[in-house]
């Protein structure tokens, strides 16, 4: 039977992953002393579910192969990007896999910190590129486009969704006081005012209900990504990277108003919101605080695990894209230990550990031959495919962790009500366009 990660069981593993953490980071150097170089692989990563599930079946590859697999948890989102890249850029060898965002793909292949994985791919009897969905490949392994030049393999793939509890949308009580209210059926909702109207109905202080959920964290990008599904739910755009232009994308009135709703969804949540990530929305949703919030699709199964009903669901997010997020696994260039790397890689990827990886609410990165709507994320969460595949990429290009950075600074001043939506925006593009100016020159 596969394991599942109860939200408590991590929280006891951090203990052990910190210490790991920290002899990571003893040195010059993300490299723990005083092990075989030839029997242990590497892998640096953050702690999540999906981390755990991967510790799990590398005790069965250890059983197998003898060579034993570490995992290095770092902090998520920008702390991640800062330590790895000091590694890299100093040629390390601290680590010989990394599972990185795959907004990291371009810096890292174009600066020479990759192993082409096409040499690998082509001498394999186990893996072949074209084992894998070809729009991910697309965005998680090929870099530049159309170019053939593997750098990372799929690992996993994440969208924002909205979760929202059964036990409310279900309620007759609840369907019949909302259709008196609102005119039409208590259901997930399909545009922007469907959204406003069911978060108001079941805003209820007094209760100690509240409407709506979002992030406003300024830590691990948190606030990037519900603002950004809110610009594109606008029709907005962060930039044009064929034109290279970000003036005109970022600052359009369609931007702008994403934004504007963005903040106003605010009046639907508790007071003292500021500082909201992932883990604070599945707490309230936990809790039985919201009735519906943006989050991403793997959380639906942390969350039914967690309960003693099942008793939440997810929807699409009212917007014509989704966000698209998720990691890809790549072997650091300057490892020694290469060949082992690959092993463990393809033995991950097949079809026995992508079934056990799958059933943590990961969805599965290899398609094993099949028509890629036929492949479920898990057993019982069907309803999250279509989620996944509408789902599109956010700035993959060599300058993401500038740009992530600058949104993130801006953003937060709008929430903290330091500058308009407008202002804002207007700054953060202009910004953005300086980088991409200069980037050209060079």
């Amino acid at each position: 039977m596969p394991i599942r990660w109860h939200p408590n069981k991590l929280i006891k593993h951090q203990i052990r992953l910190i210490f790991l953490v920290f002899l990571s980071l003893v040195g010059k150097n993300i490299k723990a002393d005083g092990f075989d170089e030839i029997t242990q692989i590497k892998i640096v990563w953050s702690l999540s579910e999906a981390s755990m599930s991967m510790a799990e079946l590398a005790k069965q590859y250890t059983s197998l192969s003898g060579v034993e697999v570490e995992l290095v948890i770092l902090p998520t989102g920008p702390s991640w990007y800062h330590r790895v890249l000091a590694e890299l850029s100093a040629g390390g060898d601290g680590f010989d896999i990394l599972v990185m965002d795959y907004h990291y793909l371009p810096e890292f292949s174009e600066s020479g910190y990759l192993t082409a994985l096409a040499p690998y791919l082509t001498q394999s009897k186990q893996l072949a590129i074209k084992d894998f969905n070809s729009d991910a490949v697309k965005i998680f392994s090929e870099y530049p486009e159309a170019s053939s030049h593997y750098w990372s393999l799929p690992l996993q793939r994440d969208a924002l969704g909205l979760v929202y509890r059964l036990d409310l949308f279900n309620d007759p009580q609840q369907q019949k006081a909302f259709k008196q209210r609102y005119g039409y059926a208590l259901r997930p909702p399909k545009d922007k005012q469907q959204l406003i109207d069911i978060a108001q109905f079941f805003t209820r202080p007094d209760r100690g209900l509240w409407g709506w959920g979002q992030t406003t964290s300024d830590h691990n990008n948190a606030i990037v990504t519900s603002a950004v599904s809110f610009i594109w739910s606008a029709g907005g755009k962060v930039l044009d990277p064929s034109k290279q232009q970000a003036v005109g994308y970022l600052d359009s009135k369609s931007s702008i108003t994403g934004l504007q709703d963005y903040m106003r969804m605010l009046d639907f949540m508790p007071e003292h919101q500021e500082d909201w990530d992932y883990v604070d929305i599945n707490r309230m949703l936990l809790q039985g605080e919201l009735a519906m919030a943006l989050n991403w699709v793997s959380s639906i199964n942390e969350l039914n695990a967690s309960s003693r009903e099942k008793q939440f669901s997810i929807a699409p997010f009212p917007s014509n894209k989704t966000l698209l997020m998720g990691q890809a696994i790549a072997i650091n260039q300057f490892s020694h230990k290469k060949h082992l790397a690959w092993d463990f890689i393809e033995w991950f990827f097949q079809t026995q550990q992508q079934k056990a990886f799958s059933m943590h609410g990961q969805s599965f990165s290899r398609v094993m031959n099949k028509p890629v709507k036929e492949v479920s994320i898990s057993s019982d969460n069907d309803q999250l495919n279509p989620i996944l595949f509408n789902s599109e990429s956010f700035l993959k290009i060599p300058l993401y962790a500038s740009f992530i950075e600058i949104l993130q600074q801006e953003i937060s001043a709008v929430l903290h009500r330091e500058k308009s939506p407008k202002q804002a925006l207007t700054i953060a593009a202009k910004r953005h366009q300086l980088l991409l100016n200069k980037d050209k020159e060079h």
